[in-house]
């Protein structure tokens, strides 16, 4: 297990048996306290393994009575944390966390999660015991024959959906533990505990809308604040031309700024190299918003890039080899890679991202106008209407056509998309039947960015460290999901407007062009005329997935190879990009479903 994750830790490790439990660590220096860090950590009866950043460190030094002193690990205050609160101690630590304890007093393993699962752990049980890992390479190098696939969750990545079973993975008998979760194993057994109840919270109440916008203002600004901690090397930021990642951009370059700061913060964008999809709804090429938005704020270092040698298979492979799985997005796979890869050759340490800010900080809220009307408030319906910047007949359709028609939709389970490229004959025997994630309605379950276990930022973290680098996202913070979950929806709708929460609050940190820009970036905008230009290489894999027993009995070759022809004759529209993303889900599952049968999980080499 070590061997298989030393490319998360290149900067040392130590292993570490006590009688019954075996913990080991590869560490990874990225804040100035992580040079002091001496992990499996050990203090009386108790061992600990811990990966991440602690944002309360102030906090948790006056709460434990401790001096913060500069050699103080944020191993050690979670260690002084448990000691203090025991299992507990999860409810005061504030940051992107996974940790292990082994507390030999009572013979009890502890595995827990930080709330919003930046960080990842997933974990496996057999008669031989419990075994974790923060990746599941770690977990296939330990067992000694292949693991059984898990169909459905094959299913739903082929399908481009989530699971009922939020912790599921492609494995039966790995699970990766949930977000704001907490699992023990003794001899009596394993149990999990879901710690972080965000949606128990009570509303936010502030007098006005301007206050809401103050209040979130500043806390945005303090939580990316946190997350510039960092030691040598530099920081480095994803950007495109919309909200998120540029209110993101906006808050952390002027503090670089300085001659004590890092200086100009360095912001890579992804652009297209080769046509884009047609569509007026859509931005194809964002690299012209994201310069506006450089301009606009300073003290930013933007980097375009093209991926002019990324090839789609070569992306595949490259996340079957950090992760030992496919991807939830495998389409983005290629220039997420070569992204990674320049941000490390330029020196970065800390990658930030706002990956989950369409779930908080550009929520665009429910708008819904029905829960007035039906109280009889029709009054209340008429003004908000009435100050609805789209005007009254868009206004009608939107905050009560619309919901209505919802609200008869989710009656019914969802149609499954990537249906038609699944083997028949599995699909009929999985009887496959999507559901919500268990303990929240679909729309909570987003809201709070739960959905999937965290699966998607699972793979950014492991693609990070193997590249040394710690990504970041601001968005997904515990503080910031919390006041977003507390604000009224009306605030998400300025006066008509989607997004107002982050349109208001951050209208002079943002240029027009993006803080007033309703069209939404499209990734990955050139798929299509990238799988005409490396069609060789992708009807091999199409070649090697007929061939293999093991990917036929999940996929339909046939139909997959239909769909490749129909996309190299089709044309550059919306609609072609739809099936395009499904053929490459496809190629994903069907690479790692080949490679499996080869005895190979985790491939090797970039050849499919």
């Amino acid at each position: 297990m070590d061997a298989a994750l030393a490319d998360w830790g290149p900067d040392g490790g130590a292993l570490t048996i006590d009688g019954q439990a075996g913990l080991g660590c590869r560490l990874l220096h990225i804040t100035p306290e992580d040079l002091h860090e001496q992990q499996p950590l050990r203090e009386g009866e108790c061992l600990l393994v811990a990966h991440g950043r602690l944002d309360n460190r102030a906090d948790l030094c006056r709460d434990l009575g401790i001096t913060d002193r500069g050699d103080l690990p944020d191993s050690a205050l979670v260690m002084a944390a448990y000691r203090r609160h025991g299992a507990d101690c999860v409810g005061h630590l504030q940051g992107d966390w996974v940790f292990a304890i082994w507390d030999g007093a009572i013979r009890r393993l502890m595995l827990a999660r930080c709330a919003t699962g930046t960080a990842s752990l997933f974990w496996h049980r057999d008669e031989g015991g419990v075994a974790f890992a923060t990746g599941v390479t770690g977990l296939l190098a330990m067992l000694d024959s292949p693991p059984a696939l898990n169909p459905e969750r094959i299913a739903c990545l082929v399908a481009g959906m989530e699971d009922a079973e939020e912790d599921a993975t492609v494995f039966r008998d790995i699970r990766l533990l949930a977000p704001g979760h907490v699992l023990t194993a003794t001899a009596d057994g394993i149990g999990l505990r879901r710690w972080w109840r965000p949606e128990d919270l009570p509303p936010l109440h502030l007098s006005d809308a301007e206050e809401y916008h103050r209040a979130f203002r500043a806390l945005y600004a303090t939580v990316v604040s946190d997350h510039l901690r960092v030691g040598t090397g530099s920081i480095a930021a994803t950007l495109s031309g919309g909200l998120d990642s540029g209110s993101v951009v906006a808050l952390a370059a002027p503090r670089l700024a300085g001659p004590q700061q890092a200086g100009p913060l360095r912001a890579y964008v992804h652009g297209p190299q080769l046509e884009t999809v047609d569509c007026a709804r859509l931005i194809g090429d964002e690299v012209p918003q994201a310069a506006r938005l450089a301009a606009h704020v300073g003290n930013v270092d933007l980097v375009p890039l093209r991926a002019p040698s990324a090839t789609i298979m070569g992306g595949i492979a490259q996340a079957l080899r950090v992760q030992g799985m496919p991807t939830h997005a495998a389409g983005h796979d290629y220039w997420l890679a070569d992204m990674l890869a320049h941000a490390r050759a330029d020196g970065a340490r800390v990658l930030l991202t706002a990956q989950g800010g369409n779930a908080t900080v550009s929520l665009t809220g429910k708008g819904t106008l029905l829960p007035l009307l039906l109280s009889g408030r029709v009054f209340g319906v008429l003004a908000a209407l009435r100050a609805d910047e789209s005007g009254w007949l868009r206004a009608i359709r939107r905050r009560l056509v619309a919901p209505l028609s919802l609200a008869v939709r989710m009656r019914r389970h969802p149609p499954v998309k990537g249906r038609s490229i699944l083997n028949p004959a599995f699909w009929q025997a999985l009887a496959f039947s999507p559901s919500a994630p268990r303990n929240f309605d679909r729309r909570s379950a987003f809201r709070l960015g739960l959905g999937g276990a965290g699966r998607g930022r699972a793979y950014w973290m492991a693609a990070g460290a193997v590249h040394g680098l710690d990504v970041r996202d601001p968005t997904r913070d515990q503080r910031i999901v919390e006041f977003c979950w507390r604000v009224p929806d009306a605030i998400f709708w300025a006066n008509g407007r989607q997004r107002g929460l982050i349109r208001c609050a951050m209208a002079d940190d943002l240029p027009p062009e993006v803080r007033d820009q309703m069209r939404k970036g499209l990734q990955s905008s050139d798929i299509l005329a990238r799988i005409r230009m490396q069609r060789d290489e992708i009807g091999a894999a199409l070649d090697a997935i007929a061939g293999s027993a093991d990917a036929s009995a999940y996929l339909d070759a046939s139909a997959m190879r239909r769909l490749f022809d129909r996309i190299i004759a089709g044309a550059n529209t919306l609609a072609d990009l739809m099936q395009a993303q499904m053929l490459i889900r496809g190629l994903s599952v069907g690479y790692f479903l080949y490679s499996a049968q080869a005895g190979n999980i985790v491939p090797n080499n970039s050849e499919p």
